[in-house]
């Protein structure tokens, strides 16, 4: 279209759709390439790895997988990293839910306060604390026990679940609570059969970070458990990779090992976790 001697196209530019693909196939090709790596280096044998580091294998091998698990103490890693994520989460979860419940749906003076003085813990590195953390351990000899560990979990997770949940219970339909209180359901009760239901998808979005967060954690399990016995499968895997090092695909089959059970996880709840996700982004406006 021509205006005083002008062109001007209308439309947007066929490029663009296409240029944003390229990257995003482009992102997911690097997000993907360490999984891949990951995957084929634990199905090849030591010579075919160093014959072809980034091909498919030649033939496919459970034998580094089998090693991980008869030659290290794997199993039990992985048997404290899902008794110390299962509890912690869980004591989080209610701790929060209840704390975020009294904050968002009752009325009692100095509500805000409190809500923003939890909220500032989220600033709160985790090494910035951890050295007085220790020696209360140790004072209190729960150094390389379950309890110590939980419990610093436990303190991290809650400020978080505490300022996403007080959001999304603030906005709960009222219409729905009040005809609660006039049928009456007392404030654990509508807790219990009105907010908690309405609130799946959150309570499900933060059960799923917070636990992939406690698997992966190293840095507390490193320092607060640190004999064999209590160590975590993060914790573990580091002097797994000491032990193994040349052993790349041996590396490699632990590694997946870690991955599968959040992954599974994640495929589990990641309809739930894209709603919650949605949900509380929306809450606040």
């Amino acid at each position: 279209m021509s205006s005083r001697g002008r062109t001007v196209f209308r439309g947007s530019d066929p490029l663009r759709p296409m240029a944003r693909q390229f990257m995003m196939l482009a992102l997911c090709a690097v997000t993907l390439l360490p999984i891949y790596f990951m995957i084929v280096s634990a199905l090849k044998s030591e010579i075919d790895y160093a014959k072809r580091p980034l091909g498919l294998p030649s033939v496919v091998t459970m034998e580094n997988f089998a090693r991980v698990i008869g030659q290290s103490g794997i199993v039990r890693w992985s048997l404290n990293s899902l008794l110390l994520t299962t509890t912690s989460v869980v004591l989080a979860l209610i701790v929060s839910t209840l704390a975020a419940y009294a904050l968002a749906r009752l009325r009692f003076p100095g509500a805000d306060v409190i809500f923003r003085l939890i909220s500032s813990l989220m600033a709160v590195p985790v090494i910035s604390v951890l050295i007085p953390l220790f020696v209360f351990m140790v004072r209190t000899r729960l150094v390389n026990t379950y309890a110590s560990a939980i419990a610093v979990y436990v303190g991290f997770l809650v400020p978080y679940k505490v300022f996403f949940l007080t959001a999304f219970f603030r906005h709960l339909p009222d219409p729905v609570l009040e005809a609660a209180t006039l049928d009456g359901c007392g404030v654990l009760g509508m807790l219990w059969y009105i907010v908690i239901p309405l609130s799946r998808t959150a309570l499900i979005t933060m059960g799923v970070v917070s636990a992939v967060w406690v698997w992966n954690e190293l840095l507390i399990a490193l320092v607060l458990l640190q004999n064999d016995a209590t160590r975590t499968l993060m914790v573990g895997l580091t002097v797994f990779q000491d032990e193994f090092r040349v052993n790349v695909p041996v590396t490699m089959a632990g590694l997946l090992i870690a991955v599968v059970p959040m992954a599974i996880l994640y495929m589990a709840g990641v309809r739930h976790f894209v709603t919650g996700l949605w949900a509380g982004s929306t809450q606040g406006e």
